[in-house]
């Protein structure tokens, strides 16, 4: 990939996926960055390709690389920049607990939506992690589970969930709001 910041130039990096075995670590991290960079300025062609992307990126670039790109995007949303729709695919691909925790806790604070469903900052988190498109789902959870019960404000989300010996599963989830309760049964 060239080091121009072009968006033709990104799509169609993004679209040669047998040229990503050419990329180091360092190519697929830039290449990573950039497709980030403009899908969060509005260039949706983009988005399909870093869909189908970003495994790879997580996969093949190390987590501290990983971080400091999620910390300059995120940095980047919260400036304004960038518009927080790239923080999802953190969310759903990426497997760093404190990666995954934070786009959550972020998704959830910026109260994000999700067009096609209309679902929307926590609910969003939610709707992604039952629905399995979230790559570790304990971290996206362990933010709203954090707190015990009896600190939790009458109005903040409360999760309850199943353990098996083998791992988390997840039953049931309720969320209460002090509105609305919803009982979803997996």
């Amino acid at each position: 990939m060239e080091p121009s910041l072009c968006p033709d130039a990104v799509r169609s990096a993004l679209e040669d996926t047998a040229g990503w075995d050419l990329l180091d670590e360092n190519g697929v991290a830039r290449l990573a960055h950039h497709a980030l960079f403009f899908a969060g300025r509005g260039h949706t062609p983009i988005d399909p390709l870093l869909g189908a992307f970003f495994p790879e990126y997580a996969k093949r670039v190390p987590a501290e690389r990983r971080s400091e790109v999620f910390t300059r995007v995120r940095s980047l949303v919260h400036e304004g920049v960038l518009c927080g729709a790239v923080l999802p695919y953190f969310l759903c691909h990426e497997t760093d607990p404190a990666l995954v925790s934070t786009a959550a806790r972020d998704v959830a604070a910026l109260n994000l939506v999700e067009a096609a469903s209309g679902a929307r900052g926590a609910d969003l988190v939610l709707k992604l992690v039952i629905t399995g498109a979230v790559a570790n789902p304990g971290a996206a959870l362990g933010v709203a589970i954090k707190a015990p019960a009896q600190e939790r404000p009458r109005d903040a989300p409360a999760l309850v969930i199943r353990v098996r010996a083998d791992g988390l599963e997840l039953a049931e989830v309720l969320v209460h709001t002090g509105i609305r309760e919803l009982l979803i049964g997996l």
